[in-house]
């Protein structure tokens, strides 16, 4: 009895963090500017059905900026240029530097773990002292062809790979 309320309070909580990370995505995603001329606005989850299920949850029938949020649950035969947003866990460097080549130029990458920002993903919604943070590779970022408001530095807890003003 006592794992069954372990677990669910687990649960709930994982649930609680997905949907607050979700949450903040959401704002930050008001803080970029992505391309322009797509019918609707992508959010790729690649390969977590449990934030796939939580992001579906969460943006049904919201919209960002006029147009209908759809949220994909992908994998690696997936078209990863058609996403604005890309969340992983767990992609792998290869995996990533192929598509960093190839497609997502306008594509924002997104992780749970500082780490993965050396691995050349440009936000990181991590957990700390049950806070959601937001780290930010901020050269990965300068070299894609996304725009962000200097706001969105500003509400980074850490920044990687600052780029200096000129």
């Amino acid at each position: 009895m006592c794992l069954l309320v372990l677990f669910t309070t687990f649960s709930y909580a994982n649930e609680k963090e997905r949907t607050l990370k979700g949450v903040l995505l959401s704002r930050i995603s008001q803080l970029i500017t992505y391309r322009q001329g797509s019918e609707d606005f992508k959010i790729c989850i690649y390969k977590d059905k449990n934030m796939y299920k939580s992001f579906q949850n969460l943006y049904k029938g919201k919209r960002y900026k006029k147009l209908p949020i759809k949220v994909f649950n992908i994998g690696e035969k997936e078209e990863f240029n058609k996403c604005d947003i890309l969340y992983s866990q767990k992609i792998d460097k290869n995996l990533l530097q192929k598509l960093k080549d190839k497609h997502l130029g306008y594509t924002l990458l997104v992780s749970d773990s500082i780490d993965k920002l050396y691995d050349g993903f440009m936000l990181a919604l991590y957990l700390k002292e049950n806070k959601i943070k937001i780290a930010i590779n901020q050269e990965a970022l300068q070299k894609s062809q996304l725009r962000i408001s200097y706001k969105l530095l500003g509400a980074a807890s850490k920044i990687i790979n600052p780029v200096k003003e000129k």
